[in-house]
């Protein structure tokens, strides 16, 4: 089991847990890591979304690939809250915090990943 597919299992445990039904959730998101799994995704990208929601020449109109993006962007939100990636951090340089800018709108910033 890949790591993605123990998140899945815990995401939908405790959706269920808070109540949701997620008929259409539980049953295409094991889809949906299978795919990252086959293409070699680690993560979960906007590209990898769009691919696997248009995988297939869905009809005119049809309602399919929306309910996928909307269940893989639930997974997305649960994914980024429940990960210790790494976030760009930012902070004042050390001339304008010498002159005791704090907030100023010509204050330079270090930025690092």
């Amino acid at each position: 089991m890949s790591i993605l597919a123990r998140h899945l299992d815990d995401y939908l445990r405790l959706r269920r847990m808070l109540g949701h039904k997620l008929d259409d959730a539980a049953r295409q998101l094991p889809w949906f890591v299978e795919y990252l799994d086959a293409t070699d995704n680690e993560y979960v990208t906007v590209q990898a979304a769009l691919a696997w929601a248009l995988d297939r020449d869905w009809p005119a109109g049809s309602t399919v690939p929306g309910h996928r993006m909307t269940a893989v962007r639930g997974f997305a939100r649960y994914l980024a809250g429940s990960t210790r990636a790494p976030r760009s951090r930012c902070r004042a340089s050390s001339a304008s915090r010498a002159r005791g800018d704090r907030r100023s709108s010509t204050q330079t910033t270090t930025c690092w990943r």
